[in-house]
């Protein structure tokens, strides 16, 4: 029986093997002779290791700290190696400190010696020479001297990250650095992270920039601020991104940056997103310049580790919808390490961001993705959520102060009731992050009318953060009714900050981690429960459109409790 015609385009074959996993592409490969070719090359084409690439050259074996290829290269190793490298299109390299771990392969990082032996071997210059991404986190500065090898001509994104090194490689980066403008002139999206002083690369990275026209997008660290480097980014052409990287574990205090990202008139005329690591005051000078990017429309504030100034953040909050109505990206990351636990509840109430601040950012009718993320549950009631709603109909993502920290006096999150709020008027969401108080499901049952309000087929994620799972059972009973379209995820977690050294706060593990991890299970077996009644009551329908409420789940739930639901 010959298969579809649609079966044996090349171009819809790509597309739905993109979706298998990697076991399904070996077998499609196998399958038949239409098949092998784009099974193949999404079997090749986005790498998360250059392993799979090197030992089709050799095996490679593991000793106590490294890994080294066991013999020398086999016969047609390097016919088999060009013919997969032509197909990788992004690759990802990532190596640890050198110390020994307890695992299968007890090495830590590939020898140094593999790469010398691809840069004698390699029969041509570029080994990938199809590569448009690559990715090379790794903390030894001899591995950066064979970064150039994988770069193509055709690469347009390259990340650099060198983690926490004492003694960052130099030479290497800057090697690297003023000399990727000679390894591709295609370069889109360069980022790097590491923390080395940015005096040291100064002048690559400003030489970079002005000789890369195609660059868009850049990421560097927090302390890159120099005036040299923000002026070349700001007469810049072409660029429309500015990220600073941020690590949230060891963050430097904000006075060693001694310098700040400013605007000048006629810089940044085509940026459209701006991330910032620094303090509130700072990004209300840069919004309230008159040289401010005219064209943002996403912006990402990071102040981490420092007391909020609440009179600080209700001023640029105020002015922010003024200067950019457009919004449609915001971004805060307001935590900080500091937690008295012993505050009393007027401290505590002091320290919590209230509505009424946030409430000028409605005026951006636009917005499509908003976070705010801060150590104390927010002040607002289902009224500001209701008027949130309403206000912000093309919400995608949102996340809501779903993560503070718990502690013995802790305010209530918000009542369930939300969830149908954000099911009726923001039909667009794919992600929602919310502080709950889950001990309200009943009321919330008792208050919403049949049927509750469904979120649309595009819901994909639903994170309660560090909300109490008060019932397990019942709350993903009302779950599963609210999302009929298909088993969303439902996760649970806590931010970094909240995971150092804060053992003396009351936070109950099975609270935290288990009883979601347990509201997650039994809402994926009530979904497959709903659509196994609802095949059955299809087959008895008499052609009234018979539906299913909560309560027939619940009973089919039981009924079947005790039986797989064959597939």
């Amino acid at each position: 029986m010959s298969p579809h015609p649609a079966l044996t385009l090349v171009e819809i074959l790509d597309a739905i093997f993109t979706f298998a996993d990697y076991q399904s592409r070996t077998v499609a490969a196998r399958t038949c002779r239409k098949w092998q070719e784009p099974a193949t090359n999404t079997i090749w084409r986005n790498l998360d290791s250059l392993l799979p690439l090197l030992q089709l050259l050799s095996p490679i074996i593991w000793g106590p700290y490294q890994g080294d290829f066991a013999e020398e290269t086999r016969p047609g190793g390097w016919t088999a190696f060009i013919r997969a490298s032509s197909r990788v299109r992004s690759v990802k390299h990532e190596d640890s400190s050198p110390a020994p771990r307890t695992s299968a392969n007890g090495g830590r990082y590939l020898s140094k010696d593999v790469f010398i032996r691809l840069a004698l071997q390699r029969p041509h210059r570029e080994l990938l020479p199809n590569l448009v991404e690559i990715e090379w986190l790794d903390s030894r500065s001899e591995a950066l001297d064979f970064v150039p090898m994988f770069i193509s001509s055709r690469t347009e994104k390259v990340t650099i990250a060198m983690g926490e090194m004492v003694a960052p490689p130099t030479e290497q980066i800057r090697f690297l650095i003023r000399h990727l403008p000679l390894f591709t002139r295609v370069l889109t999206n360069f980022t790097l992270s590491t923390v080395l002083e940015a005096s040291m690369v100064q002048s690559e990275l400003v030489y970079m920039i002005g000789e890369m026209e195609s660059l868009k997008k850049i990421m560097l660290p927090r302390h890159y601020h120099t005036k040299e480097i923000t002026e070349a980014l700001g007469t810049h052409p072409s660029i429309d991104c500015i990220l600073h990287s941020v690590d949230w574990d060891a963050h430097p205090s904000y006075e060693d940056i001694g310098n700040k990202f400013t605007f000048e008139a006629g810089w940044f005329i085509n940026l459209r997103r701006l991330s910032l690591d620094t303090k509130l005051g700072d990004v209300i000078e840069l919004i309230r310049n008159p040289s401010r990017p005219p064209k943002l429309y996403s912006l990402k504030v990071s102040a981490l580790r420092i007391p909020i100034d609440m009179e600080e953040l209700r001023t640029l909050l105020r002015e922010l919808p003024q200067v950019y109505p457009n919004l449609t990206r915001l971004l805060f990351d307001l935590f900080h390490s500091q937690i008295n636990v012993q505050e009393d509840n007027l401290s505590m109430a002091q320290a919590r961001i209230p509505f009424d601040v946030l409430r000028p950012l409605l005026s951006c009718s636009q917005m499509q993705t908003f976070r705010l993320g801060h150590n104390h549950p927010l002040d607002v009631t289902e009224a500001d959520v209701l008027e949130l709603t309403h206000q912000w109909p093309k919400l995608v993502n949102l996340y809501f102060g779903e993560d503070p920290v718990i502690t013995a006096n802790m305010a209530p999150g918000l009542p369930m009731k939300v969830l149908a709020h954000f099911a009726a008027n923001c039909r667009r969401l794919q992600i929602i992050h919310l502080y709950l108080d889950t001990s309200t499901w009943k009321s919330f049952e008792a208050s919403i009318p049949r049927p509750i309000p469904i979120f649309s087929s595009t819901l994909e994620w639903i994170c309660f953060g560090t909300s109490v799972a008060a019932d397990d059972y019942e709350i993903a009973v009302i779950l599963s009714e609210m999302c009929d379209h298909g088993p969303v995820e439902i996760g649970y977690g806590r931010g970094p900050f909240n995971l150092a050294s804060q053992g003396h706060l009351a936070d109950d593990p099975r609270n935290s981690i288990m009883m979601w991890a347990e509201v997650n299970r039994q809402f994926k077996t009530l979904y497959r429960y709903r659509k196994t009644l609802e095949a059955r009551l299809k087959e008895l329908e008499d052609g009234n459109g018979t539906t299913v409420s909560g309560i027939d789940v619940e009973v089919a739930a039981l009924s079947l409790e005790s039986h797989e639901i064959e597939t």
